[in-house]
């Protein structure tokens, strides 16, 4: 099923490019420019300060690709501001992937780098201890009180 999900969302995507040239272009201009300001974790911060939050919904869950969170103007759900911060830290040579933390009120998109030391959840920025991760990610911020659990890594 898993596979399924991530088949579908390439095609939604795939078909949102094709169909939308000019957002692509310009997405693909303005990832360009924020690639060259990307130096340090203080650029990351003030790029995913111009994420503009929504409520998740199918929508706007069908991106996996950066450009096309780019084009589609930094906007959109937990899973697509991870997807954003996935590439910025990318770009400045720290690695990651994006987990989902499920509890049985609701799920959440995080990305955690993969030394374990960052966690970004929305637009908050948590230094972790890398041998007590798991535990300090789900008692960092508003986490502590939903009861989540660590559930598998999405991308």
């Amino acid at each position: 099923m898993k596979y399924i999900n991530l088949i579908a969302s390439f095609i939604k995507g795939l078909i949102w490019i094709l169909f939308s040239p000019k957002e692509t272009y310009n997405g693909f201009l303005r990832m360009q420019y924020e690639k060259v300001k990307l130096k340090d974790m203080g650029d990351v911060v003030n790029l995913l300060n111009q994420f503009r939050f929504r409520r998740e919904n199918n929508k706007n869950t069908l991106v996996i690709c950066p450009l096309i969170e780019f084009a589609m103007g930094l906007k959109g759900s937990d899973f697509n501001s991870s997807i954003l911060v996935k590439w910025a830290f990318k770009q400045i040579g720290i690695r990651g992937n994006i987990y989902n933390l499920e509890s049985v009120m609701s799920n959440h998109k995080v990305f955690i780098s993969d030394n374990k030391d960052w966690m970004v959840s929305n637009a908050s920025f948590v230094r972790l201890d890398p041998y007590n991760w798991e535990e300090h990610a789900l008692k960092s911020g508003w986490h502590a009180n939903m009861h989540y659990k660590i559930a598998k890594i999405l991308l």
